[in-house]
C-alpha cells in the first residue's frame, strides 16, 4: 500500500516537468518568447543603410593648356569654369597670372596679375574674393593676395586688374594645403622653404 502511495506521488510531481502539458508546461509556452498571442516575438526594424558616395570617373579631356604648367593654385569659377593662379613652367620659372580657364572649351584669359610670382600656393574663396595664401617664387613667401573673384565675363588686357597684398602669414610658407568649412579657412601644412610647419592658420 504504502509502496502504491509513493509511486503515484512520484508519478504527479513529474508530470508538470516531464512533458509540458501540466500547469509548469502551459506557462511555459504563453511565456515571453513563445508563438501565443501574448508572448508574440517582436522583431525591431534594422537601421538604413546609408547610401554609398556618387561614383566619381576621371577622363582627359579633348583640349590642352596652351603652356605646360604645375603645382598652381586651382579655384572653382563661375559656372563650369575655373581659376588657375600661379604655377612652375616648364622653364622653372614662378607664374604672375591668375587665368580663367572654360573647362567645357579650354579657352582661358588672363583675369588678375600677382603681386609676385609663385608656385606651390594655396587657396580660397572668401567673400567673393580669390585668396592665394603664401607659395614660393625666389624663396617661401608668406604673402598673402587678394583679388576679386571673376565673373566669367571676359576682361582686356588694359583692365586686367592687380591683385593687392593683404596682412601676411605669420611665416613663410609653400605647399600648403587650404581647406573651408563654414566661414572659417583653415592653412594646414607644407613648410618654410626648409623645415616643415605643425601650425594651423
Amino acid at each position: 500500500m504504502l509502496v502504491l502511495l509513493a509511486g503515484v506521488i512520484v508519478g504527479v510531481l513529474a508530470v508538470p516537468g516531464g512533458n509540458g502539458t501540466g500547469p509548469g508546461g502551459n506557462r511555459q509556452a504563453n511565456g515571453p518568447g513563445a508563438s501565443g498571442a501574448r508572448g508574440s516575438k517582436t522583431t525591431r526594424p534594422k537601421p538604413a543603410r546609408p547610401a554609398p558616395p556618387p561614383g566619381v570617373r576621371a577622363r582627359l579631356l579633348a583640349w590642352r593648356l596652351p603652356v605646360a604648367v604645375s603645382r598652381a593654385v586651382v579655384l572653382a569659377g563661375p559656372g563650369t569654369n575655373l581659376v588657375v593662379a600661379g604655377g612652375l613652367t616648364r622653364s622653372g620659372a614662378s607664374g604672375n597670372g591668375a587665368f580663367l580657364l572654360s573647362s567645357t572649351t579650354g579657352t582661358i584669359h588672363l583675369v588678375a596679375g600677382l603681386v609676385t610670382a609663385v608656385h606651390d600656393a594655396s587657396g580660397a574663396i572668401l567673400g567673393g574674393q580669390d585668396v592665394i595664401f603664401g607659395g614660393e617664387g625666389t624663396a617661401a613667401s608668406s604673402m598673402v593676395q587678394v583679388f576679386k573673384a571673376p565673373s566669367g565675363a571676359p576682361v582686356p588686357a588694359s583692365s586686367v586688374p592687380l591683385a593687392t597684398a593683404t596682412a601676411a602669414l605669420p611665416q613663410p610658407r609653400t605647399g600648403s594645403t587650404t581647406v573651408t568649412i563654414g566661414a572659417a579657412t583653415y592653412v594646414i601644412g607644407g613648410s618654410d622653404g626648409t623645415a616643415a610647419d605643425r601650425e594651423v592658420l
